[in-house]
This record gives structure tokens, C-alpha cells and sequence, in this order.
């Protein structure tokens, strides 16, 4: 039997809740490309202020992105390095399934 650790479980379990919107991996995507302002990702996705904001504060609480602020705007990029490589082999595990 894996010795697994339960809290741990149940922290990557909520993780994958969120990240289980398509308009927030579309903002994990833009985001690993550079940092991106609020406003970006409202053109980008066509949604409302408060719907993007919504979306970064989840992903914000689970450390899936952090904030910058420069000058009056706040710059959005994945959390960590872990972020981004989990980012990049979730999209090619998908990319490559039929290969």
C-alpha cells in the first residue's frame, strides 16, 4: 500500500478543481507566456472584470499564479517553475495521445 499523505491528496485535488475551467487555463497559458495585466485577459477572453478577477483570486489561493504589481497594474505569471512544467506536460500529454 502507498504511504500517501492526505492533506497533500486533498490540496492537489482542489488544484485540479480549479484548474478544471477551460477559461482559467486559458489564463495559465497566457500568463507562462509573460506576465499578463487584468485587462489583458479581459480582451483576450472576452469576460467581464470581475469574472477574470474571480478566476485569479482561485488561482491565486491554490499558488497556481502570482501577482506584480507595477505601477497601477497587476502582472500575472505562474506561481513557480512547477507551475509552468505541470502546465507544459498536461498540454503535451494531450497534444501527443494520438502519436
Amino acid at each position: 500500500m502507498l504511504d500517501i499523505n492526505e492533506p497533500v491528496l486533498k490540496k492537489m485535488a482542489d488544484v485540479c478543481h480549479v484548474m478544471g475551467d477551460a477559461n482559467r487555463m486559458r489564463i495559465l497559458f497566457m500568463c507562462s507566456q509573460s506576465p499578463t495585466p487584468v485587462n489583458c485577459f479581459v480582451e483576450a477572453l472576452e469576460l467581464s472584470q470581475p469574472l477574470v478577477s474571480h478566476h485569479l483570486k482561485l488561482m491565486r489561493q491554490q499558488r497556481l499564479i502570482k501577482g506584480e504589481r507595477q505601477g497601477k497594474q497587476v502582472f500575472y505569471a505562474p506561481y513557480d517553475e512547477h507551475v509552468r512544467h505541470m502546465l507544459q506536460d498536461m498540454y503535451q500529454h494531450w497534444v501527443n495521445e494520438n502519436h
